[in-house]
């Protein structure tokens, strides 16, 4: 039986049998994977504590007729800090979640691997105290170069519908026509569009322009940072077609 050995991120896991876990994967060299981990569940299985939520590790994996076997694993960075705090984890639990749901199985995107390592290494090293004040922009980062890494990225300098250069006004972002628009095209072609000042559509251009570390640095007060994050959730719900479990576990920890 052939082997592979890969590193990956644990999104989801599900048990199977009184012993075996069917676990969910996101790898840097094969995209999102399904591994079936036998005997997993067990007391003192040799990678029961290898395959914790969240955790980056090394995979060596048995190629097989319908599933591929985990042969042995081994962390490389546990995020214990986040899975200690539960507004961390539930943080956590969304990024993996869309992550899940948009991707599909065996197609490699190391931007979006990435993009999720570096989003937990933020999250687990970030202060408990401090959490408040990147949520949002943490969630829309991840949120807006997900959707640009599987092809949906929002048009942001020229109005997406007359291709017109935005003038520095309150513009609208439209879901349905993928990225901002001009007042006049607004109101002609989606009245139910978003209507942006300056400062957030710079602050979404810098979003998908630097990376996380830069991006975070960009002071946004909590009023600014709630309509981005309308815009980026509202825009992958819009394209994902869907609602996300994790949404209502974020808002339950919150309140």
């Amino acid at each position: 039986m052939a082997t592979y050995k890969t590193k990956g991120i644990v999104l989801r896991r599900t048990d199977i049998s009184e012993a075996d876990r069917l676990v969910t994967v996101f790898t840097d060299t094969e995209g999102k994977i399904k591994i079936k981990a036998k005997g997993v569940r067990w007391l003192f299985s040799k990678n029961r504590g290898h395959l914790e939520l969240f955790s980056y590790s090394d995979l060596v994996i048995a190629e097989g007729k319908e599933m591929d076997v985990l042969v042995s694993a081994y962390t490389i960075e546990s995020f214990k800090k986040i899975r200690d705090d539960l507004k961390k984890t539930a943080e956590a639990y969304y990024l993996a979640e869309i992550c899940d749901k948009m991707t599909a199985e065996k197609e490699k995107n190391e931007r979006i691997f990435n993009l999720l390592l570096d989003a937990l290494r933020f999250l687990d090293a970030l202060v408990p105290s401090l959490l408040p004040s990147f949520t949002h922009s943490l969630t829309s980062f991840f949120e807006l170069n997900l959707l640009s890494a599987l092809g949906f990225k929002p048009e942001l300098s020229l109005c997406v519908h007359c291709r017109k250069k935005l003038q520095p006004i309150s513009n609208f972002f439209s879901y349905k026509l993928g990225g901002v628009v001009c007042p006049s095209c607004s109101s002609r072609h989606d009245p139910k569009s978003l209507k942006i000042d300056q400062s957030i559509l710079k602050a979404l251009r810098v979003f998908l322009s630097y990376n996380l570390e830069t991006a975070l640095k960009l002071k946004i007060d909590e009023q600014k940072a709630q309509a981005i994050k309308t815009i980026s959730e509202g825009f992958l719900r819009y394209i994902a077609e869907r609602e996300f479990k994790s949404s209502k576990f974020i808002k339950s920890v919150n309140e």
